[in-house]
Formats: C-alpha cells, structure tokens, sequence
C-alpha cells in the first residue's frame, strides 16, 4: 500500500477487504476492479479458546446462505 500511496506503482493486487481495510486505514482513495480478477474459497479457522463460538458460526453462515447474502 505504501509503494501505491508514493506513486511507484499503477495498481496493486491483494484481498478486496482487508486492502479495503488497509487503505481506509491509511486515508487512500482506491478503485477496486469489478469483477475481481480471481475468486477462492475461504476457510474460517477458529482458535480452541473460541470453541463456544463454533455453533453460532455456523448457524450464521446457514441462514446468510439460506437468504443469499453469502453469495452476494
């Protein structure tokens, strides 16, 4: 973000959100490419201390997948 902030490069590739993030965080105004470039599956990794968190996770993603957010 910085090499695209100082203007030593046209265009970066990276994650839609956390760049989104990033920039925000960096007061940069960014174009992000539609349609992105590639998309991937993503995997939620949870740390065992969170173990309670299972259950609610995955009631969540049924019911936005139910409802069509997830593929929004």
């Amino acid at each position: 973000m910085a090499m695209l902030d100082k203007n030593r490069v046209g265009f970066i590739l990276y994650e839609r959100w956390q760049g989104l993030w990033h920039t925000r965080n960096l007061n940069m105004k960014v174009q992000a490419h539609e349609p992105p470039l590639a998309k991937r599956e993503m995997f939620m990794y949870l740390h065992k201390k969170h173990v309670g968190l299972v259950e609610k996770a995955v009631a969540t993603l049924a019911e936005i997948k139910k409802d069509g957010t997830y593929k929004k």
